[in-house]
């Protein structure tokens, strides 16, 4: 499959991104929406970067709006063909935003989930980033490196989640503190500096690893990740365009 990146909307995008983040200029990122009018049988089209294949694509709308239902074996994990393009493209190494909107189904075989985890092998401490959860706990792993020291700062939610229940989640990292905010709340920061500590090879993991492990079941809308930081003036604005659908 032919791996492109998407700069349709590019003008647009730029002029009015910029306000929202917090340093100047805007960078390549990953933009999906688990929409049936972007779904061609198991081909999800980005809008930006890169296709994805879902094994088992099942469309449920609520309120009038698109969700991926997903549950076990779904995992996608974009790995050797696209290592490259991952670098170059999506990976960012200062700053990074990933926003979510998301639910979490009652499990009975694990109460672990991934959302979204850029890592070398399955394990979130390892390298990279993660966003998942645990127990009903949402969390952002991210792993740094300054001047040849390595840094892993867990950020976990000050209050559980609801099963059943959409959310919009957004971490964000500006080169100096880690926040995690859910639903334009704040709901844990730590201090971090460094650039992002990324392997030489990795792996891009949306709902679980490829084992199998931290298999994500709920309802997905939207995933994106941004090469900057999220001021909190930005975090309320993409709040807003999940309000309506939000219980």
């Amino acid at each position: 499959m032919k791996q492109k990146l998407k700069t349709k909307y590019f003008f647009f995008t730029l002029f009015f991104f910029i306000p929202l983040l917090g340093h100047k200029g805007l960078d390549p990122y990953l933009s999906y929406d688990f929409q049936k009018r972007f779904l061609r049988k198991h081909l999800l089209i980005a809008n930006r970067g890169l296709d994805i294949q879902i094994p088992h694509p099942t469309i449920i709308k609520k309120k009038g709006y698109d969700l991926l239902l997903n549950e076990n074996n779904n995992q996608i994990a974009l790995e050797n063909e696209s290592q490259i393009f991952i670098k170059k493209y999506i990976l960012p190494p200062d700053y990074i935003t990933i926003e979510a909107c998301f639910s979490i189904s009652q499990k009975k075989e694990s109460n672990y989930g991934i959302i979204l985890s850029a890592t070398k092998i399955n394990n979130p401490f390892s390298d990279g980033w993660t966003l998942g959860y645990t127990n009903q706990y949402i969390f952002f792993v991210l792993n740094t490196k300054q001047r040849k020291k390595k840094q892993s700062i867990f950020l976990k939610s000050n209050k559980k989640i609801q099963f059943n229940k959409l959310y919009h989640i957004i971490a964000t990292y500006d080169g100096k503190n880690s926040f995690l905010y859910i639903n334009k709340k704040l709901s844990k920061q730590k201090k971090q500096g460094g650039t992002i500590d990324y392997p030489k090879k990795i792996s891009l993991n949306f709902f679980g690893y490829k084992d199998n492990s931290y298999s994500h079941n709920g309802f997905i809308r939207s995933i994106r990740v941004w090469s900057a930081s999220l001021t909190k003036k930005g975090v309320n604005h993409y709040y807003s365009h999940y309000e309506e659908l939000l219980d």
